[in-house]
């Protein structure tokens, strides 16, 4: 297996040199342009070329008039010099019209060199894609091969958790009969060793959490012993592991409880907590709702284990409970961790890779989606706060202070201020969604790099555990790349014993300006949405003025609206008549209005302010600056 990830780290490499001399192949392309351009002109010197030699007249005595020849002779003796710097002048052009054939055979052969070159470039391009097309069908094949081999069935896992579980239930005192389905399911060896672990927390907090002694069962009108079932199924590369028992379900206001007695919730946080909020704070560290410590269970560490080898192996868990009814917890893993694909950052001056698998999702930070709560900045997602931090700054990466003319250059550009090189609003743009469930941070980065098929290497002794890291890569280009362990990365942004925030109150953004966009055209709507929002407005959109008029009259009666941004040429209803209504409404009169047009004439800027517009915009002067600077005068 390890020889195998050599190779496939060799394919990897095999692809960047393919890339590579498909890049070489085009460079003669640029040689065509430049000789597209010149070969007009070297056509007509080469037409022109007789011109330029000497010419030279043949006279003899008797042709020649003597009265011009002493003229001629008195000129060059009065004007020796001139005439001595006139032969040198002669003598030089003539060497250089002497010189131009050759030049221009030498550019006619360098075009045909090129030519050369480039069939030879393409040529070796392309056979450089079939080989690592074969070498990579060939890589892919034996380590699937090889991966089978290490693959065993579930039932090695399974059958051995009844032995555990008969010792759970005499310890518990209590009755349980336990259903096994591995659906005929294989894994790869190491994840079913990570995975015994897991499944031998949630069967402990089955039977001690989850099953009702005899007797209670029996007043709920269930049977005696509890029944708890272990079913797995394969889908695609993933195994789907399901736990589920009939017992009492999770204890919802024990929950609460301690939640509030440690400090994890306020009194103001309990009547708008969310179920799935609440359960959610069973997989924190150190949290367990027993009052006494004891063999079983009762220290918080049980369901914090399961999550957090579930998210190593780049998997999820998830919960769902009924009251009286039962527990039930899925579990879904990779079926293999030998290798996989990553997204490669850049933070700070450094290269990292995250596990795609990990990655809830790419989003880009709008400065109006950031927010302070509780001293912490969050991120607006999904109508809920995020922690909001930079990688960088997480695992401890500084960049040096940046130059005068860094921070001249970033304010002229209409950026934030820099810190420790970095622009606040500009380069902060980027954000990777990490974690699972309710247990999300944002991570903001400086660059993403791409995406590549990368093979897990485990660090060697001493370094097995460092913190952030959970092994590393090798890049095309030989480079070892360190990957980032994502679970530590959200304990160290959300903070372990962090009080978590469910304030509604809390949680909604502060008011933001509204601004309608009326466009016919989707490509302009969504290039000024893109602006605006960029900016922090919030953006409604319209396609012409009958619809903008119905979108005005429905934000008066809720947020409102602040600005109107529209165009002139459009259906049903234009811009001149849509400013006009807007003007003739009590309730609008007062609304800015910016009309951005391509109509560029005189009479048309006349009649869009005759018609109530505050600004006119040429499209084909458009700069967003200006849009941006207009719309703030008019706010």
């Amino acid at each position: 297996m390890n020889e195998t990830g050599e190779l496939i780290t060799c394919s990897v490499r095999s692809q960047q040199r393919s890339r590579e001399a498909h890049l070489l192949a085009e460079l003669p392309i640029r040689w065509r342009r430049v000789w597209r351009q010149i070969r007009p002109l070297i056509t007509r010197i080469q037409m022109s070329i007789p011109s330029y030699q000497p010419t030279i007249h043949h006279l003899d005595d008797r042709q020649m008039d003597r009265r011009a020849v002493e003229q001629a002779a008195a000129r060059i003796l009065s004007h020796s010099e001139d005439g001595e710097k006139g032969a040198r002048e002669g003598s030089d052009l003539s060497a250089i019209s002497a010189q131009i054939p050759l030049l221009l055979d030498a550019l006619t052969q360098a075009n045909n060199l090129m030519t050369e070159l480039e069939q030879s470039l393409t040529h070796h391009a392309r056979q450089s894609t079939e080989d690592h097309t074969r070498l990579s069908v060939v890589t892919d094949r034996l380590h699937d091969q090889i991966r089978r081999t290490r693959m065993l069935p579930l039932a090695t896992l399974f059958n051995p958790l009844r032995l555990q579980l008969r010792e759970f239930v005499r310890a518990a005192g209590k009755q349980v009969d336990l259903e096994l389905d591995d659906g005929g399911a294989e894994a790869d060896r190491q994840v079913l060793e990570r995975l015994r672990e897991v499944l031998l927390h949630l069967l402990r907090n089955a039977v001690d959490h989850g099953i009702e002694p005899p007797e209670i069962r029996t007043a709920h009108g269930k049977p005696p012993a509890g029944h708890i079932a272990l079913r797995a199924v394969v889908s695609g590369d993933y195994l789907t592991i399901r736990i589920e028992d009939d017992g009492a379900g999770l204890e919802l206001d024990t929950i609460r409880q301690r939640a509030i007695s440690g400090g994890l919730l306020s009194d103001a946080d309990i009547t708008r907590v969310t179920e799935a909020e609440l359960i959610d704070l069973i997989f924190l560290p150190g949290f367990s709702t027993r009052e006494v410590v004891s063999k079983m269970s009762g220290r918080g560490v049980g369901l914090d284990i399961v999550r957090s080898q579930v998210e190593r192996m780049h998997g999820r868990v998830t919960v769902q409970s009924v009251a009286g009814v039962g527990c039930a917890f899925t579990i879904s893993v990779p079926l293999s961790l030998t290798s996989s694909h990553g997204l490669l950052l850049r933070v700070a001056h450094d290269t990292y890779m995250v596990p795609l698998d990990s990655i809830q999702r790419i989003i880009a930070v709008a400065p109006g989606n950031v927010q302070v709560l509780e001293g912490r900045t969050c991120l607006t997602l999904d109508h809920r706060p995020v922690a909001l931090v930079h990688l960088a700054d997480l695992v401890g990466k500084t960049e040096r202070p940046a130059t005068r003319e860094e921070r001249r250059s970033s304010s002229e550009r209409g950026r934030g201020p820099l810190v420790n090189g970095r622009s606040s609003t500009s380069n902060w743009s980027l954000a990777l969604i990490l974690g699972s469930g309710e247990r999300q941070v944002a991570c903001m980065v400086d660059a993403v790099l791409g995406e590549q098929e990368l093979v897990i290497y485990r660090l060697p002794a001493p370094l097995q555990r460092i913190r952030f890291i959970a092994g590393a890569t090798i890049l095309a280009d030989g480079s070892v790349v360190p990957i980032l362990d994502v679970v530590d990365v959200v304990r160290a942004a959300i903070g372990i014993r962090q009080a978590l925030s469910f304030a509604a109150e809390a949680a909604q953004p502060e008011h933001r300006t509204t601004i309608l966009v009326v466009d016919d055209s989707i490509t302009t709507r969504t290039l000024e949405k893109n602006i605006l929002e960029a900016a922090g407005y919030e953006v409604k959109l319209a396609t012409d003025g009958v619809e903008a008029l119905e979108m005005l009259r429905h934000l008066a009666e809720n947020s409102g609206c602040d600005l109107l941004l529209s165009d002139i040429d459009m259906p049903r209803l234009n811009g001149f008549d849509l400013t006009a209504q807007v003007r003739s409404d009590a309730n609008f009169k007062h609304l800015p209005i910016v009309l951005v047009t391509s109509l560029d004439s005189p009479a048309d800027r006349e009649r869009g302010i005759a018609a109530g517009a505050d600004a006119y915009i040429v499209k084909r002067a458009f700069d967003q600056q200006n849009l941006l600077e207009t719309i703030e005068q008019l706010i």
